[in-house]
């Protein structure tokens, strides 16, 4: 992550000298850098950064569940606050709200938990913060002399954050489509074991979003059912391409002998539900490529075909003539 003087965050555009020097806030951080660095952090995770534009003034990265929120913010000197650019940003009233200062944004989006925790500029956190040792316990002295962005940053050193309520976030992003992947589950498994969030934490905040241990249940059994299906979709268009491709490389059907027949009907069978008897009946009939491809579904029941086979048959024998 690149930092730059406030020297030269002035030339971009005005800004106060507070929200410069904000904790969460990167002056040079690109979209692509903010995306390394919140790509794998918890949902709702959060920075602000220079826009690179020029256009705005600052830009407010948040992690969501697939992708990181990149939403524009311009700093009015003249009237004293900012304004979001984009005014679907949030499905909310923010963007008829006036705010003066970042901090004053951070207060409301946490409030109606939107976002989680942010990340800190190491560069910005007042120096007297990183003088104390991690293991010394801070009197209620220093902890006020800090300021408010020293206390924050305290929290972070301290591993004071409220990483439940990170969890619930994870939560209520999770089971919005009522689905939970194996891969959903392992992430909050892990997220509960590094945190020392139990079980019965868990079914907690899923009862506090209303939802009951019977209905997260079958939200798992859900999200392993579409996963199962995916797969089996994804192996059938592969064998599907595979039989595509060997056909291709059989000479014309016109020019196929009776054994090159056969041999086409083993490969379409599963595709087009053709019983192995069914296939048993070609066998010493004489019907090679020429033969084949003149065959109606009256001259296949003469083979002693029964009739659904005989549809079978010949919807796969005018896959041919397409």
């Amino acid at each position: 992550v690149v930092f730059s003087s406030v020297a030269d965050l002035k030339t971009r555009f005005e800004m106060s000298s507070e929200d410069s020097r904000y904790i969460y806030y990167f002056p040079k951080t690109s979209r692509k850098e903010a995306e390394g660095v919140l790509g794998y952090r918890t949902l709702g995770t959060f920075l602000y950064r220079g826009s690179s534009s020029g256009k705005y003034g600052v830009v407010l990265s948040i992690k969501q569940r697939r992708s990181v929120l990149h939403i524009l913010m311009n700093y009015l000197p003249g009237k004293g606050r900012y304004e979001f650019a984009s005014k679907s940003a949030f499905k909310s009233s923010m963007d008829k709200k006036h705010y003066t200062k970042l901090e004053d944004i951070t207060m409301d989006l946490k409030k109606r938990r939107l976002v989680g925790s942010g990340v800190v500029n190491p560069d910005h956190v007042p120096k007297n913060t990183f003088r104390m040792s991690v293991t010394d316990r801070p009197t209620l002295t220093n902890r006020m002399s800090l300021g408010e962005q020293g206390k924050i940053a305290l929290q972070h050193m301290l591993g004071l954050e409220k990483l439940v309520e990170d969890y619930k976030m994870m939560l209520k992003v999770y089971v919005m489509d009522k689905a939970i992947t194996p891969t959903e589950n392992k992430q909050l498994g892990s997220f509960r074991q590094s945190h020392g969030i139990t079980l019965d934490r868990h079914y907690e905040l899923l009862a506090n979003l209303g939802i009951s241990r019977v209905s997260w249940k079958s939200y798992l059994q859900k999200g392993a059912s579409e996963l199962e299906m995916k797969i089996k979709e994804s192996k059938e268009s592969k064998a599907s391409a595979h039989e595509d491709e060997e056909l291709t490389s059989m000479s014309s059907p016109q020019d196929w002998t009776e054994q090159e027949v056969i041999t086409w009907l083993k490969k379409v069978q599963d595709r087009f539900r053709i019983k192995p008897k069914s296939i048993k009946k070609f066998e010493g009939q004489d019907v090679d490529g020429e033969a084949l491809l003149e065959i109606d579904r009256p001259m296949l029941m003469q083979l002693g075909i029964t009739m659904g086979q005989a549809s079978a048959l010949h919807k796969a024998i005018m896959s041919l003539k397409e």
